[in-house]
């Protein structure tokens, strides 16, 4: 049976849609409890999950352009 590795990209992607899966409970946990801590904690998550979604196309597209990898995206193995 062989043993099938997750490519970078579909690593990069899981991070990426878990802190976005993160990001919408804690602002359905916002709304429902008219909490502002825990909006703003929602806010500064997702203002993380741009950030994580604006490197992993970054990466991908500088990768491509190389055809190596001079941008890390996902683990080393």
């Amino acid at each position: 049976m062989t043993r099938h590795t997750a490519s970078p990209l579909t690593e990069a992607l899981t991070v990426l849609f878990s802190a976005a899966a993160i990001t919408f409970v804690l602002l359905a946990i916002g709304a429902y409890t008219s909490s502002d801590v825990i909006t703003r904690a929602a806010g500064y998550t997702g203002f993380g999950v741009g950030i994580l979604g604006l490197y992993g196309c970054f990466a991908s597209v500088v990768n491509a352009t190389w055809h190596r990898t001079v941008i890390p995206l996902g683990s080393r193995e």
